[in-house]
């Protein structure tokens, strides 16, 4: 029976990139995308003897993350790698009620870690992408809501991933003696993710991306993490060290630990 590794965003980006990479090693594999037609597309070009199956996840909504791990119950899975990240230029609510940026960036890709860690085989592993912004992230005292003033795209990414960051150590903590849990930190990777909507943005395609990591290379980090055989590292260019005592001491750990599987309970137990 084969075991499954999922990637979320699997069809962009870093995404792409460590799809086909997993795929040139005939690694059974599930895209949980919410765009159907470009996961096929991708699909068809790649060149693997394993099973690749694609899903339907929208991060943006609870609800799909639920459906998404009903669905993917009936399968063993061996990895999951939360990938699949946004930006957002304005305050926005998701349908669930939540800041867009940190739903999409913590709180699903938590939700997820939760509802799938125990049916993670043993050895298994449980990847989530975090960001060196993470220095400059602010948990409100709120959390896990966040109010509309003040708003700036970066910051707002930034405490999103200091979030999931904490969330993750959290995680290793509980989790980390049976399944590997760790954090991987691509850097700045030439993806439509570092677009701000600006008009300096042009100038920025033309001065900047040439400068900075390609997708294809921060896949590698993600492979890295992958196969490393211990637990509870970050993942970062050129190496891997225990996260760091900032994320493991810091003074609101438990209150965002709480709050997510809080959120777990009151979505998945009546589900």
């Amino acid at each position: 029976m084969h075991s499954y590794t999922i990637i979320t965003g699997a069809s962009s980006g870093i995404g792409l990139a460590l799809t086909k990479a997993l795929a040139a090693r005939n690694t059974p594999l599930i895209l949980a995308c919410r765009n159907l037609q470009k996961a096929e597309a991708l699909k068809t070009e790649l060149h693997s003897t394993a099973p690749i199956l694609i899903e339907k996840l929208e991060l943006s909504s609870f609800q799909s993350v639920i459906e998404f791990s009903q669905r993917v119950r009936r399968l063993r899975l061996h990895a999951l790698v939360n990938n699949a990240g946004a930006s957002y230029t304005q305050y926005t609510l998701s349908n669930d009620g939540y800041e867009l940026s940190l739903a999409t960036n913590c709180l699903a890709p938590s939700l997820l870690c939760l509802a799938l860690a125990e049916q993670v085989q043993n050895n298994g592993i449980i990847l989530n992408t975090v960001s060196l912004t993470h220095r400059f992230g602010k948990i409100a005292d709120t959390f896990p809501h966040i109010a509309p003033k003040p708003y700036a795209q970066l910051k707002n990414y930034s405490n999103a991933k200091l979030a999931l960051y904490l969330f993750t150590y959290k995680l290793w903590q509980q989790r980390g003696q049976s399944i590997r849990i760790h954090a991987y930190d691509p850097g700045i990777v030439n993806t439509g993710m570092i677009s701000m909507k600006r008009w300096y943005d042009p100038l920025a395609d033309v001065l900047f991306r040439p400068l900075i990591r390609k997708p294809q290379s921060a896949a590698k980090i993600a492979v890295r993490a992958l196969e490393h055989a211990d637990s509870g590292l970050i993942f970062k260019s050129r190496s891997q060290t225990p996260m760091p005592s900032s994320i493991a001491e810091h003074a609101d750990i438990e209150r965002v630990w709480e709050a997510i599987n809080s959120l777990y309970s009151s979505l998945f137990m009546s589900s």
